[in-house]
């Protein structure tokens, strides 16, 4: 089953941000607040160390170092001050026969020491410079994944006991329905009350915007590799109605659901 495909602004697959002393995206001391996102997350420490806030432990990834964050897998992370950072945004497809495969895992750990491979794809392709090829950025991506897998071992996400992960479950399995938080609560054992608090602490936004985040995901996927119409689409990801799946599909992808068809197969990376 092909789960993930990502959601980037703007249609990009692949966007990094360089934090650096002169260029302080992410202040001295500032502390990223526990989130998830539907792609993957990498960063890169050029220099200094960054706490990473995964799998309810805090990992310290130091200069050479980088952490390798799953989508949909809630972490925050703290920056000290004078380091520098790279943080890369990618959509999972670029490497989706590792992804789709472990979609049910995550590392045991998050932070591994980058090779000298990996460290030279990034220093000679994404320091200060705005624009690379999908060829150079699916390199960096495998490199990273196989420093990674090298390093460290996948383990089954806790389904029993988090409640993020089995709400992304649930909804998965019953997209096409019409989903209320307080019927995917009680089915899956909660209060509302809580159910919505622990979505909530867990992501950083609540329900309706985890239910849509997934349920555009699908829909990406049928829009690049499938020539089903927009009504289908709609019908199989559960939209109510095709001006709120044109709406969602906006906000959260920067274009439109046609325009992202047309243009996907050759979406060009920038940062």
């Amino acid at each position: 089953m092909q789960f993930f495909e990502g959601l980037k602004n703007k249609n990009k697959l692949f966007i990094w941000r360089e934090h650096t002393r002169k260029n302080r995206n992410v202040k001295d001391g500032a502390s990223v607040e526990m989130h998830i996102q539907p792609g993957v997350e990498i960063i890169f420490v050029t220099d200094g160390k960054i706490d990473i806030l995964v799998n309810g432990n805090t990992e310290t990834a130091h200069t050479g170092e980088a952490a390798l964050i799953f989508p949909f897998q809630p972490h925050g992370y703290k920056k000290y001050g004078g380091s520098e950072f790279i943080r890369f945004d990618i959509d999972s497809s670029l490497a989706r026969d590792f992804f789709n495969v472990n979609c049910d895992t995550i590392g045991k750990k998050a932070v591994f020491k980058v090779s000298e491979t990996t460290d030279f794809i990034i220093r000679n392709n994404f320091v200060s410079k705005t624009d690379v090829s999908q060829y150079t950025a699916q390199s960096f991506l495998y490199s990273a994944i196989s420093d990674f897998s090298s390093q460290n071992q996948l383990v089954q996400r806790k389904k029993d006991d988090n409640i993020l992960i089995n709400a992304i479950t649930y909804i998965r399995k019953n997209k096409e329905k019409d989903l209320k938080m307080s019927g995917v609560a009680k089915a899956l054992g909660y209060s509302q009350s809580y159910f919505s608090y622990a979505i909530n602490k867990n992501t950083g936004f609540g329900f309706n915007t985890l239910l849509a985040m997934i349920r555009i995901e699908n829909a990406k996927i049928l829009l690049r590799e499938t020539d089903k119409t927009i009504l289908e689409i709609i019908l199989e990801c559960g939209f109510g109605s095709e001006r709120s799946f044109y709406r969602q599909f906006n906000d959260m992808v920067g274009t439109s659901p046609l325009k992202y068809r047309n243009s996907a197969s050759k979406s060009h990376l920038v940062q």
